[in-house]
């Protein structure tokens, strides 16, 4: 059995960079949740177009919609993205605001068939009953039972409680996934160095879906949380130059420094400091065709204070490269 990989990520450049640069092989194995931020980049859509046409994708509006209290962002990008010729179907929320539901419906099935159906734990009993209230087929709905962050859970016990709530679910569903968050939200507990944090969304997925007797696919949400709230620019500017690795069960996070006040240091000293560190890594590498792999190595090889170290932006890109490319590699 394959399974399939849904990352749930937002309309930021360096994630579109980092679907774009997958290996076709990684490519063919996503369906990609995208979350429109509340100023979404204008060029997001040409950003991701050419890398990502003919591969599905589900577009999700609802807290740009929530924060604009108007629909024109979600249906402009829908309909940009479907003429760039990419696989582009709505997602909802099970029991959402009735206006975005509504919204929706005027997009489902315009460039390709289906929707996504986000769900709860707590939803799983009467999402079936919702789909069909708003006239829509089980048979035609992605389903995502999405749990949130799991940062703090024991995972095993949880594991427990979402396999028993998933036994009980209706049949007949195009497809069913896992969502799960474990990224921190950023590295303010973090000592200066190298960290290790586990990848608990991946581990819960691991105990559950082969207890199910349907083909349970997987999500996350890279390596970013779940928190669409926007990073004020002050606080950007005093954050720490830091970055995210993903390997099998684990996460490195390697902690910088600010690049202002007493213990500051120059950001393209630092990205090839944190490069050379992850080459020297023995989880490093491992994911054939991995676009972000390639770029730490190029900076790694950079001499401190250089130009082309790359910015927060182009690490994210790289960040999130490595983890869908892993991922889309290491599932069964």
């Amino acid at each position: 059995m394959v399974y399939r990989y849904v990352p749930v990520l937002r309309t930021k450049a360096g994630e579109a960079a980092a679907l774009s640069n997958l290996p076709m092989q990684s490519k063919n194995r996503l369906l990609p949740i995208v979350q429109i931020t509340a100023k979404p980049p204008v060029t997001f859509v040409n950003d991701l177009a050419q890398g990502w046409a003919q591969h599905p994708l589900a577009l999700d509006g609802l807290h740009n919609f929530g924060v604009t209290n108007s629909p024109n962002d979600f249906r402009t990008m829908f309909r940009d993205l479907g003429n760039a010729s990419v696989g582009i179907i709505p997602s909802v929320e099970c029991a959402t605001i009735p206006a975005y539901v509504s919204v929706v419906k005027t997009l489902v099935g315009r460039y390709t068939p289906g929707l996504v159906v986000q769900a709860t734990i707590a939803q799983v009993p009467t999402v079936a009953t919702w789909v069909a209230s708003e006239g829509w087929q089980v048979s035609d709905v992605d389903l995502v039972i999405n749990v949130g962050h799991v940062g703090a859970y024991d995972t095993a016990s949880f594991a427990n409680y979402v396999v028993h709530a998933l036994a009980q679910l209706q049949a007949g569903w195009r497809s069913t996934t896992l969502v799960a968050a474990a990224a921190p939200k950023d590295y303010g507990a973090f000592p200066t160095g190298r960290s290790v944090v586990k990848r608990l969304d991946w581990l819960l997925w691991k105990q559950v879906y082969a207890q199910l007797p349907y083909r349970l696919d997987y999500g996350d949400y890279g390596i970013s949380h779940p928190d669409l709230t926007e990073v004020p620019g002050v606080a950007m500017a005093r954050a720490s130059v830091s970055v995210r690795y993903t390997v099998d069960d684990d996460w490195i996070v390697l902690k910088g420094h600010p690049t202002t006040g007493p213990n500051a240091r120059p950001m393209n000293q630092q990205y090839p400091a944190h490069a050379r560190t992850l080459t020297r890594d023995p989880q490093f590498g491992g994911v054939p065709g991995c676009w972000g792999d390639q770029r730490i190595q190029q900076i790694a090889a950079l001499p401190s204070g250089s130009s082309g170290t790359g910015s927060r932006a182009t690490w994210v890109s790289i960040g999130a490269s490595r983890h869908l490319s892993l991922v889309a590699n290491r599932l069964p």
